[in-house]
């Protein structure tokens, strides 16, 4: 039985291998694989055949390594130009030292060959390899002579440094003075014309180097690395539920970086797909420029600040709107990547002085009455006193008025009711002053405002009239402390 398992187990690794070299097919290997007990009886059989079949397989493969290793070519490559093709590396690795001797003794110049970055070696195996008179495979004179030629290509190029650092080879000065004005006219958003000055705090230079004439650079990459500081922004797609608070939370800034960021943006109408920027540019440069600009500024108004017992501890009343004040100004200003550090004035003329607002600023307790504390809810006379009255309590005090004269809130407050009550009130609107102090008016004709309205002392809340149980036009007022009626006239 156990020779019956190591039969099957190395004829299943016999076509394993078989497998490996190409000789047969997956599908066709399945098809070997052992099925039944009957196919086993039958290797037992043939054990010598086996053997030898499985002696066979070893040897193709320690065979394989080598024809491998034959048929691998590498494709050379010298500052990223395809060169041809190599039987070994070291065709050309080997030959580096020899072949800047000899680009040397051509033009001399001591140029360097970096074998790591200069040179590219790409293996190649087998059918991919063409070898006809069109490709034919370099030896090591064909490699010296075709990189000796591209290295032997030296020229002046103008290099430019920012702060020490080099930033890319170009063929003229101009050209690096292009590079320069553009990326300062596209961090400032606008053409460099106009300007008094111009400058960058960072120290630029152009120095003359002799390099190949692969290594001149783009210039736009280099212009794009001074613009944004060679930093690719990281942008977030809205979703929908997204608020701008819940995006910068998300990615560890605060709500106001964000913003900083993407100040286009509203964040009260943010929009499903919009896309947030989620870091700021930082220009490798920075531009300092100085121009002469003729513009109107606004000036601030100030405010002034008035006691007042007419209003509650925390209320305020704008008596006077404020107005900012035009001054046209011609300035020297200079700015650092458009933000302003400094000016130079030369005229400063006032085209309108700014107006100073007034402010009324409550100074009265809340839920304490006192006398003086309400004023007379109507232009009208007194007709009629709290007390005692026909047999029973008058509860309020009464004003004579014509039909549709104003009625006013005799404290600030909130409405709480505006309604036409069947106890004989007729139309009547409640005021809620806080602290229990309520005020009423009743026998309205009309209302100018509803429950929830704030009102302040001195609004107009209702028209007089002669509704509900009345003997004629006027208004019926009353103060309430806890829902008890007090004497208004103490404190009118």
């Amino acid at each position: 039985m156990h020779t019956k398992k190591v039969i099957t187990d190395l004829y299943k690794k016999s076509f394993y291998e078989v497998r490996k070299l190409g000789l047969v097919t997956g599908k066709q290997l399945g098809v070997a694989q052992i099925q039944d007990s009957r196919v086993i009886q039958l290797l037992m059989k043939n054990r010598l055949w086996i053997a030898l079949f499985i002696c066979l397989v070893i040897i193709a493969s320690l065979a394989i390594d080598p024809i491998k290793s034959e048929l691998t070519y590498y494709e050379y490559s010298y500052k990223g130009k395809v060169l041809g093709v190599v039987k070994s590396q070291g065709a050309v690795l080997d030959e580096v030292e020899h072949i800047e001797k000899l680009v040397a003794e051509k033009t001399g110049v001591d140029v360097k060959i970096d074998a790591d970055a200069d040179i590219e070696l790409t293996p190649v195996f087998g059918p991919s390899v063409e070898i006809d008179a069109a490709k034919t495979v370099d030896d090591v004179t064909a490699v010296e002579e075709k990189i000796e030629e591209l290295a032997s290509q030296a020229l002046e190029l103008y290099e430019i440094k920012l702060n020490g650092e080099v930033l890319g080879q170009f063929e003229s000065e101009a050209i690096c003075d292009d590079i320069i004005k553009q990326a300062e006219e596209r961090i400032l958003g606008t053409p460099l014309t106009g300007y008094l000055e111009v400058g960058t705090e960072e120290v630029i230079t152009k120095e003359i180097v002799v390099a190949n004439v692969l290594d001149i650079d783009d210039a736009e990459p280099v212009i794009s690395k001074l613009v944004d500081g060679g930093i690719k922004i990281e942008e977030y797609t809205v979703v929908p539920g997204d608020t701008l608070y819940d995006i910068a939370i998300a990615h560890g800034i605060t709500e106001e970086e964000l913003l900083s960021y993407n100040q286009e943006l509203n964040p009260e109408t943010l929009q499903l797909g919009s896309i947030v920027k989620l870091q700021g540019i930082k220009p490798l440069l920075t531009i300092k420029t100085t121009e002469n600009k003729t513009f109107i500024e606004k000036t601030p108004y100030e405010t002034t600040y008035e006691d007042t017992e007419d209003l509650y501890v925390g209320e305020e009343k704008v008596v006077i709107e404020g107005i900012e004040g035009d001054v046209e100004i011609n300035a020297d200003i200079t700015t650092l990547n458009g933000a302003e550090i400094a000016r130079v004035e030369h005229l400063r003329n006032v085209i309108a002085e700014p107006v100073t607002a007034v402010v009324k600023k409550g100074t009265r307790e809340k839920g304490v009455l006192k006398p003086g504390y309400l004023i007379q809810p109507i232009n009208g006379g007194f007709s009629s006193p709290f007390g005692s009255r026909w047999g029973r309590m008058h509860k309020g005090v009464d004003f004579t008025a014509s039909v549709g004269t104003p009625v006013y809130a005799a404290d600030s407050g909130v409405v709480v009711s505006c309604e036409q009550d069947g106890s004989g009130y007729g139309n009547i609107i409640v005021v809620d002053h806080g602290g229990g102090i309520e005020t009423a008016y009743a026998h309205l004709s009309a209302f100018t405002v509803s429950p929830g309205t704030r009102v302040m002392r001195g609004d107009q809340i209702a028209s007089s009239g002669n509704t509900g149980r009345s003997t004629g036009p006027h208004l019926h007022f009353e103060v309430r402390i806890n829902g008890t009626a007090v004497n208004p006239m103490q404190y009118l």
